[in-house]
């Protein structure tokens, strides 16, 4: 028989209320700490080790060879194994500083879990995503037309806009009929690109192929005078190129593509124009930043990650569409159980579909991921995230002059948006020499865990990285990571 009074003191409300007292107190405290700049970024930890820790934990609980662990004590365990990204020390990845209103309404969203992927369950949470997509089309001048949704994360953005991108732009119904093995599908793309362009490009069966990749100049920014070359090259190959890829904030640089340009030339070559302004979009709310977006509003689809440089949780990415119509075709398939209308891909009048996203996401069941957004936008106003951008954006540019009157250290280029590209560079070494100096330092940085940077290949060298994501890293922080890389230099000798 179920254990009914078990359910019952699994769901108790006043057990909920007491334990979720408690985990807003470890939080607020962590945060405290953190933003204060206390203790380590990271805590040093190797992979086998902890997942060995957590795996003979769960194993002793659920055999019954331990007392229960209680909530609090758990959750103050992941806390203190966490990496600290509201710690100034913290210049790693592009993972977004959360902020504190977008994490309760996460929250929220999560204890009520209505699914979002059909109106009927959704509601209020896929209207809420309604008025946040549009606004973000309103505010890149995207048309009348435009609209879109959110999903998980920037590489379900770009597949999806790319499987949309196919199915408007070949000459039969690839949806039904797959790829055309005899004239492969191709798309162009800088080689900058994040990973997951390329990864999309494979999922849908291009193959190697099927990725054009364009050469960029020192900027890291694609050469637009480069892409003729490239189409007609692959074009007599028998690829049929459908698309161009334009960056808006690089994953290595942080750098902004001429959009302008590769839109003409996608107008011009008859190309699906793709934006994938992951990182980078967020300069859409930033009056100082905006104009390196210029020709984005040209764009055929757009994706961004408000987990970036929005302050939202992961993973929370808008994928927009031009004509809105467009993205019916990512997935033009019925699900009569789960949708209103008979012809799903139906664009007349009334008849599209916004409200069911599942008909154009690759998720059915999705997170009531607009909530994070909606909240911090209703309770800060979208200055908020302006400031943020612009706080960031100065912080690297301060980080670059640091850098540059540093005896020891080499620039990359001067940064365009929060990334910096940096490195030890003695002049006694040669360029093999210190790409393995750089990592030894860096392997070394990591190991102490005061600070969290992360390295990186550019044209065959080593570069040490660091995204500023906290608005609280200042030039102190800088200065002080600059002179613990060169003593851990001088330690290892190398």
């Amino acid at each position: 028989m179920p254990d009914s009074a078990s359910l019952k003191a699994l769901f108790d409300p006043q057990s909920f209320r007491a334990e979720g007292h408690k985990l807003i107190d470890l939080l607020a405290d962590s945060l405290q700490h953190s933003l204060a700049g206390e203790g380590n970024a990271r805590t040093s930890q190797q992979p086998n080790q902890s997942a060995a820790h957590w795996r003979d934990h769960l194993q002793a609980a659920l055999a019954g060879n331990a007392a229960p662990t209680a909530a609090s004590e758990l959750f103050s365990q992941w806390i203190g194994q966490s990496i600290k990204t509201h710690h100034p020390h913290t210049m790693g990845h592009q993972v977004g500083v959360t902020a504190p209103i977008a994490a309760l309404a996460d929250l929220l969203g999560s204890l009520l879990d209505t699914g979002n992927g059909v109106f009927e369950v959704g509601d209020p949470a896929t209207a809420v995503e309604r008025a946040v997509v549009m606004d973000l089309a309103r505010r890149l001048n995207m048309g009348e037309n435009a609209g879109g949704y959110l999903t998980s994360g920037g590489t379900l953005g770009n597949l999806t806009a790319l499987l949309a991108a196919r199915q408007a732009a070949a000459p039969f119904d690839a949806w039904k009929h797959g790829n055309d093995n005899t004239r492969p599908f191709g798309v162009l793309v800088s080689e900058q690109a994040h990973y997951c362009i390329d990864r999309a490009a494979r999922v849908m069966g291009w193959g190697e192929r099927g990725v054009i990749k364009v050469r960029t100049d020192a900027q890291s920014r694609m050469q637009t005078g480069a892409m003729q070359e490239a189409l007609d090259s692959t074009r007599a190959e028998g690829i049929q190129v459908i698309a161009a890829v334009g960056n808006a904030g690089t994953t290595a640089t942080g750098a902004f593509d001429p959009l302008d340009e590769i839109a003409e030339f996608c107008r011009v070559n008859g190309l699906w124009f793709h934006a994938d302004a992951a990182h980078g979009g967020a300069v859409v709310f930033s009056p100082k930043y905006r104009h390196l977006l210029k020709g984005i509003e040209y764009a055929d689809s757009i994706v961004i990650d408000f987990h970036k440089l929005m302050m939202s949780p992961s993973l929370t990415t808008a994928v927009l569409f031009k004509r809105e119509a467009t993205s019916f075709g990512a997935f033009a398939q019925e699900a009569k159980y789960l949708w209103r209308t008979k012809d799903p891909i139906s664009v007349g009048g009334d008849a599209l579909p916004w409200f069911d996203a599942a008909h154009r996401t690759m998720e059915c069941t999705r997170p009531m991921a607009a909530l994070r957004v909606f909240a911090l936008l209703a309770n800060h106003g979208d200055k908020a995230i302006a400031n943020y951008v612009e706080s960031v954006f100065a912080a690297a540019q301060e980080f670059a002059k640091i850098i540059q009157t540093t005896p020891g250290f080499e620039l990359l280029t001067p940064p365009t948006a929060n990334i910096i590209c940096y490195r030890i560079a003695p002049p006694e070494l040669t360029d093999a020499e210190s790409d393995a100096l750089n990592t030894a330092v860096r392997t070394q940085l990591i190991s102490e865990g005061n600070f969290y940077i992360v390295e990186t290949k550019i044209a065959d060298r080593t570069w040490l990285r660091s995204a500023i994501m906290n608005p609280f890293t200042s030039g102190e922080h800088f200065r002080s990571l600059l002179e613990t890389l060169l003593r851990i230099r001088e330690e290892i000798n190398i």
